[in-house]
């Protein structure tokens, strides 16, 4: 509700579905919580949501800075602006779906990482594959002074209060 924070809309200990939506000819984005549109933000120009080059993070600014200190599920990219309808049917009631046979403009679909399912680590880094594409992923801290490194002790198998592996 700040401009871009999620700080006021995401709970502790609550697994949460947010989806946010660029229009980059507006500079436009919306944030969504749990399938509804939250917040609304326009970006004043030049701003765009990533430069040429930057590094493409989830759960940190492409600098590695305004980190999200929480646990990420389920993460996807797509190349086309979803409608609010399309926002719904990818929260799904909270239930992940699997997008290769479900997702809506699945043409547009990027990429998707799973986050937990089918990653493997390698005692440094955890390796996240794309399941839809070639961008497949690596765990990094980057000097960005998280509390917590994603590594092998504070995964999470289950999503909680799903009871299915998520």
């Amino acid at each position: 509700k700040d401009g871009g924070s999620l700080a006021d809309v995401v709970e502790a200990n609550e697994w949460t579905h947010v989806v946010s939506v660029w229009n980059n000819t507006t500079k436009e984005i919306k944030i969504y919580i749990n399938g509804e549109l939250n917040n609304t933000t326009t970006l004043a120009p030049p701003n765009t949501l990533l430069a040429s080059g930057d590094i493409f993070r989830i759960g940190a600014g492409s600098s590695n800075t305004t980190e999200f200190f929480g646990f990420l599920n389920n993460g996807a990219v797509w190349g086309a602006a979803l409608t609010d309808d399309e926002v719904l049917e990818v929260f799904n009631g909270g239930i992940p779906m699997d997008l290769n046979l479900d997702a809506p403009q699945r043409a547009s679909l990027i990429s998707w990482w799973k986050l937990g399912d089918d990653a493997s680590w390698d005692g440094t880094d955890w390796h996240i594959p794309d399941q839809v594409g070639i961008n497949n992923g690596i765990s990094d801290v980057g000097g960005g002074g998280g509390a917590d490194a994603m590594d092998w002790d504070n995964r999470k198998i289950n999503a909680p209060q799903l009871d299915i592996d998520a």
